[in-house]
């Protein structure tokens, strides 16, 4: 079973999400690579301070995204990317790169 394999092959990868402090996980509605689904399972699993954002028309995006348009399409550099650097804001401290970056 896919999923199984999917969880299975992650394992290391749950192990260092579980060390974080908090994380957000993004995924196209669409991406047959890392399909949504399997994604959330994943989120699930940590259960702690984390995020699951489902880039989809049902939540409120223009577009139903896949894989790569989640980061390289013109409309994810105006839905995707102020999300993304609005949560890095908020979650990291210290960090001398924070400075307004235009989108």
């Amino acid at each position: 079973h896919t999923g199984d394999n999917f969880l299975f092959n992650h394992q290391k990868l749950l192990r260092t999400l579980k060390r974080l402090s908090s994380f957000t996980v993004i995924v196209g509605q669409l991406d047959n690579v890392t399909p949504y689904y399997l994604t959330y399972e994943v989120v699930k699993k940590i259960g702690r301070s984390s995020s699951f954002l489902l880039l989809s028309r049902e939540s409120l995006f223009s577009r139903e995204y896949g894989h790569l348009s989640v980061i390289a399409s013109p409309p994810a550099r105006k839905e995707i990317y102020p999300e993304l650097y609005t949560w890095i804001r908020h979650t990291s401290t210290g960090q001398h790169w924070a400075q307004d970056i235009p989108f």
